[in-house]
């Protein structure tokens, strides 16, 4: 297997000086598993410059593992960007798609981070504002790669920490026991976010409606970590299933509830 990373078509040139102020490709080959190639779709705030030094947010999308596609948001992403983020959705191999089992949709989820911390200048991100973000299935990997350990690709830099340095997580598929009801395996020895939380965690928000069957377990894993000191939001909406952030007022009203999380930690200017 080779990791690593391509521009794709329209791809800059490092020695122009018009470069460093023209935005960059919208989609990058962050790794290729075979033939298999995974992109990182890239959304950048007005008067980006190469070599910024931005908060970036990564999304993750949910959908139970199955595909791992970026289509899911877009229009969080696009919020960011305009906030003054570096906006990524990054694609993962799914269990349908690719016919992957979760542990290697987590190790693509760390080699994204580990490409966008590698690449922070290039993508005009501080490498020490990062936040990893998701939903469902996605906001399990956004949690995952902080808390595993040990769990990497052929190919990837182990000098380059794959640990974000703040989470907001849409209703996250945390706790193995509603997996197994909803048939989804659970590879031996898979990292458990709910569980492996350890001193040292940075600051997460949760959003999850109250109707939600992870609800527990994210309640579980808010108070172990809050525990261990690390600052640890959870906002509840009444009577909301699981996935109502997809639509609307609940996409706008999350939107709006990690622009508040996000500003409180410094990751945005109020």
């Amino acid at each position: 297997m080779w990791c690593g990373w391509l521009l794709l078509p329209g791809c800059l040139c490092e020695s122009s000086t018009s470069a460093e102020a023209a935005q960059p490709p919208s989609q990058f080959v962050f790794k290729s598993v075979g033939e298999r190639k995974l992109t990182a779709d890239v959304s950048y705030p007005e008067a980006w410059r190469r070599g910024d030094k931005r908060p970036a947010i990564i999304f993750w999308s949910g959908g139970g593992f199955s595909t791992g596609e970026t289509y899911q948001f877009r229009p969080q992403a696009e919020h960011f960007a305009k906030r003054g983020m570096v906006a990524i959705r990054a694609e993962y191999r799914g269990r349908i798609k690719d016919g992957v089992g979760v542990d290697e949709c987590l190790k693509d989820a760390i080699s994204a981070m580990r490409w966008v911390r590698k690449n922070a200048a290039m993508l005009g991100v501080d490498p020490n504002r990062i936040v990893a973000s998701g939903g469902s299935a996605g906001g399990f990997l956004a949690a995952s790669v902080w808390t595993a350990e040990n769990l990497h690709s052929p190919g990837d830099d182990l000098s380059v920490s794959p640990k974000p340095n703040a989470m907001v997580l849409f209703n996250p598929a945390l706790g193995f026991e509603t997996w197994r009801k909803a048939h989804v395996d659970v590879p031996p020895g898979m990292p458990d976010p709910l569980h492996d939380i350890k001193k040292g965690m940075p600051p997460a928000l949760v959003l999850i409606g109250s109707a939600d069957e992870f609800l527990p377990a994210c309640q579980s894993f808010c108070a172990k970590g809050r525990e261990l000191g690390a600052r640890m939001e959870i906002e509840v909406y009444e009577g909301q299933p699981h996935a109502f952030f997809n639509r609307p007022p609940w996409m706008e009203k999350t939107i709006e509830r990690a622009d508040r999380f996000l500003e409180a930690t410094g990751f945005l200017a109020k």
